[in-house]
């Protein structure tokens, strides 16, 4: 069972802070000392909630206040694509293997709890300026627009994917946003089609919580397939594939295998949900016309006995 103790807001941008600065002096070969000179008590504790042995919070706490004491003229700009590929799968594994158990912690460079790029900044680096594609509001709402307009009306974030896959790639301007990019831009899928002006009318509120889980369900399918076929790329050109990238690309894989299954546990959820909707709907018609016939009734008796009889 996972333990891991979820910290609040402030928590957990400070924690993410001190892993991004670990992993960057990963990334960039900086030495740090195994223990820092002074323990932060209070960040420690929260280390440790995310299943980290004392041995790796406090190498995590060394490299956070190296990293930080650096002149800002000496920090590199770095990318999502080097975090992922580059530092993310060993510090998950070493992390796991020191622990003795599974490690779920640092997240994925679109999990914190920020942007990539708000992330980096947060902790003292910077971002490259390409690191994580960007678009305007107001053309990702183009984009969603142009999707209603061309797939008969639908507003399911499955056809969306298949939509945007066939669409053109060559430029950004012309490439609608990822599932990812419209839930960093507006909050979810459904806030997305609001905001685009094409939301369906009449959605109850269980419908809307049910269109953005299964939007993000496929949002992280989709990211964890793209991730897969570069893991698989590199292992591919790499010829004799590192313990680390091997385990990562196999991880990916079942991830995908995992979400591709809730995936079709919750279609059956959602269309139990929709036959539920219909039927209280079907019932509430039938409940306003018997209350219509039980007000016509009455007055219709009381004509009929004073004229006939």
């Amino acid at each position: 069972m996972d333990k891991t103790v979820v910290p609040d807001l402030a928590e957990t941008r400070r924690i993410e802070s001190a892993v991004l600065r670990f992993a960057y002096a990963r990334a960039f070969s900086i030495d740090v000392p195994d223990a820092p000179a002074g323990v932060d008590l209070s960040l420690l504790l929260l280390l440790r909630d995310q299943g980290l042995t004392d041995g790796d919070a406090l190498r995590v706490i060394a490299a956070d206040l190296t990293i930080a004491a650096l002149p800002k003229q000496q920090i590199e700009r770095w990318s999502a694509k080097s975090y992922n590929e580059d530092v993310w799968p060993g510090i998950l594994t070493e992390f796991g293997q020191n622990a003795g158990a599974k490690v779920t912690w640092p997240p994925y460079y679109n999990k914190f709890s920020q942007s990539w790029s708000d992330a980096l900044i947060s902790a003292g680096l910077s971002p490259k300026r390409d690191s994580v594609p960007t678009m305007s509001k107001e053309e990702a709402k183009k984009h969603l627009r142009r999707f209603v307009e061309s797939w008969q009306g639908s507003r399911n974030a499955r056809d969306y994917v298949a939509w945007r896959k066939a669409s053109p790639k060559d430029k950004l301007a012309t490439t609608p946003p990822s599932l990812d990019m419209l839930n960093r831009l507006f909050g979810s899928w459904s806030q997305a089609l609001d905001a685009a002006g094409v939301a369906s009318p009449g959605v109850s509120a269980s419908q809307r919580e049910a269109d953005n889980a299964e939007a993000d369900l496929i949002s992280d399918r989709e990211g964890h397939r793209a991730d897969a076929e570069r893991l698989r790329e590199r292992l591919r050109t790499e010829g004799g594939a590192s313990p680390d990238l091997a385990a990562h690309h196999s991880e990916v894989v079942l991830l995908m295998a995992l979400e591709t299954h809730a995936l079709a546990s919750f279609r059956v959820t959602r269309h139990l949900l929709e036959e539920r909707e219909e039927s209280a709907k079907t019932f509430k018609r039938w409940a306003i016309a018997g209350a219509a016939a039980l007000a016509f009734v009455p007055p219709v008796i009381e004509f009929l006995l004073t004229r006939y009889l």
